[in-house]
């Protein structure tokens, strides 16, 4: 998405809502390499033009609330230096409040664009006024690891069920059931096909400043085909994972707190390798301002590279209003990782380092019209280990994108 979408209240629930949203912009945009960077290939600039509509439609019940969202893009580059293209997205959840202390999620989307704008439309989508996460949120397989390089169209879904009890104020439990596919499209792109379904849960523990329990995963990601050039496979590759992980969060005081977890993960796919995994965050919010950090060594599956990783990164985030009445927001991160390829054998398979950062600059001075300045810059660059070459091309891109819309809204 291009710019935040903001969605005007259903009021109460005593009686079924609708409630909807139309929104259009126009977005400029340079990047100084929209294509991955390979040896003798010179490094490009370009500009474009980006066209941007979308719909939003929502159902308030008695007990659900459902939204239907579908937005298309069409970009046009001045130069030719990549294809000019249309990025369709279409979603599809549901939030419903079975009983008091049970919440049951349900959702699901479909991305049709090019590979080369998966960093842009991200960064152009920072959230950059409005309400802010408070805690950080779970990563799925497909923003975990690096990122193939490229200007092919790629196909890309999700589908995700969640579940939710707290039967009490000293007791919750969650579970998660999501599964994603990634397919990239055209002839040139060669007959790649990576799906996953992961199964996450927890059990926690809650008192006044504290809360302890256990969160595990289990997941699997199947891998077809080749990319162009390289020999067909005859079969799936299977890759399993597992891992299981004590947590502990504190709240420090007003606004401050921090979540630490230690346990371990087995990634198999030809054979079973067990590695260390541990995370640390901490977090501060205030009115308005939110600043966040965390250093975390992980092991999956990344669905768009199609191989498995260990990772680890360190990432530090800020939000924070500019004017008296925020409606003007800054919000920037970064992260730097490396990523280690897990072979079939209990060698590593290659290397990946990346550095991602990326600031947004937002201000909806009113209910119609709306403004947004995003940057964003990725240097992803990879080293083989001994015969087994990295599968990950090394690329650096930098985009900054200005943005205006208009939306307008209503109830019936």
């Amino acid at each position: 998405m291009l710019f935040p979408v903001f969605l005007l209240g259903a009021g109460g629930a005593a009686h079924a809502q609708v409630d909807y949203r139309l929104t259009a912009g126009l977005a400029g945009l340079a990047t100084d390499n929209p294509v991955s960077q390979t040896p003798g290939q010179p490094t490009k600039a370009d500009v474009s033009v980006a066209l941007r509509g979308s719909a939003d439609l929502g159902y308030l019940g008695r007990f659900a609330t459902d939204r239907l969202s579908y937005g298309i893009m069409a970009t046009v580059w001045s130069r030719d230096t990549q294809g000019s293209g249309l990025t369709h997205t279409l979603r599809l959840s549901s939030d419903i409040e079975a009983t008091p202390s049970i919440r049951v999620g349900l959702s699901a989307g479909a991305t049709l664009t090019q590979l080369a704008l998966a960093d842009t439309v991200s960064a152009a989508s920072l959230p950059t006024t409005g309400p802010q996460p408070t805690s950080p949120q779970p990563s799925t397989s497909q923003q975990v690891g690096p990122q193939p390089a490229g200007d092919q169209k790629i196909l890309t879904l999700d589908v995700r069920e969640s579940f939710s009890w707290q039967p009490n104020g000293q007791l919750r439990v969650d579970q998660g059931l999501s599964g994603n596919e990634y397919r990239p499209l055209g002839s040139g792109s060669g007959s790649i096909d990576n799906k996953a379904l992961t199964l996450d849960f927890g059990v926690a523990r809650l008192w006044q400043q504290d809360s302890a329990g256990l969160r595990g995963r289990l997941g699997v990601m199947m891998t077809s085909g080749s990319a162009a050039g390289g020999q067909p496979t005859a079969e799936s590759r299977y890759t399993e994972m597992a891992e299981s992980l004590l947590v502990w969060g504190h709240q420090w005081g007003a606004g401050v707190a921090h979540d630490l977890s230690a346990g371990v993960t087995v990634i198999r796919s030809e054979k079973a390798r067990p590695m260390l995994a541990a995370s640390a965050g901490v977090s501060w919010q205030h009115p308005g301002f939110v600043l966040s950090g965390r250093l975390a060594q992980t092991a999956d599956y990344g669905i768009m590279a199609g191989a498995a990783y260990q990772r680890s990164a360190a990432t530090l985030a800020v939000g924070l209003p500019v004017n008296r009445f925020e409606t003007m927001r800054l919000m920037a991160s970064a992260t730097i990782e490396h990523d280690s390829q897990i072979g079939a054998s209990n060698e590593s398979g290659g290397s990946i380092n990346v550095f991602n950062a990326q600031a947004g600059l937002g201000w909806q001075p009113g209910d119609t019209f709306a403004y947004s300045l995003a940057y964003t810059f990725r240097d992803q660059w990879a080293s083989g280990a001994g015969d087994n070459p990295s599968a990950v091309t090394s690329f650096r891109r930098q985009t900054i994108m200005f943005t205006v819309s208009a939306g307008y809204g209503g109830i019936f």
